[in-house]
């Protein structure tokens, strides 16, 4: 468009719209179409990426989520006593809740890489609790916005 704008005011002389002659006005008008073909352009392919780029990332969060599924039951053994495993953003999170000692009850959230299909800690340390229901009422608060499976 800018290239437009540079060719218009070369072929016209510089000239202000007043000063225009005939042929002034016909590349002032060429101008303009081409400009307005231009924005019309720009705003197709814009639009066309944009879809494109949703269908990547739809698409992205599938294999993530069936890569996730796969692998939903790995690295589990790490968790002294485990007594359940929790999982949200089709599966692309989790919540793993065990106990490491007695009358201790913690839970670890971790997320899914897909590129290196391991289970990452989200939390430097596991939240640990004194009972189980003061665990699920810290989980009910905190994940309060997610459907947990």
């Amino acid at each position: 468009m800018f290239a437009n704008i540079a060719w218009c005011v070369i072929l016209t002389d510089g000239k202000d719209l007043g000063e225009f002659n005939g042929s002034d006005t016909l590349i002032f008008v060429a101008f303009a179409v081409a400009e307005l073909t231009a924005f019309v352009l720009t705003l197709f392919f814009a639009d066309r990426s944009g879809k494109q780029l949703k269908v990547v990332n739809d698409c992205k969060a599938v294999l993530l989520s069936c890569a996730a599924k796969e692998h939903k039951k790995d690295s589990l053994e790490k968790y002294p006593d485990p007594i359940g495993v929790k999982y949200f953003d089709d599966f692309s999170y989790r919540i793993v809740i065990f106990a490491p000692k007695s009358n201790v009850f913690a839970y670890m959230l971790e997320r899914f890489d897909a590129s290196t299909n391991l289970w990452i800690s989200c939390y430097t340390s596991a939240k640990k609790f004194d009972t189980l229901s003061e665990l699920n009422d810290d989980i009910d608060v905190t994940f309060e916005n997610e459907i947990l499976e």
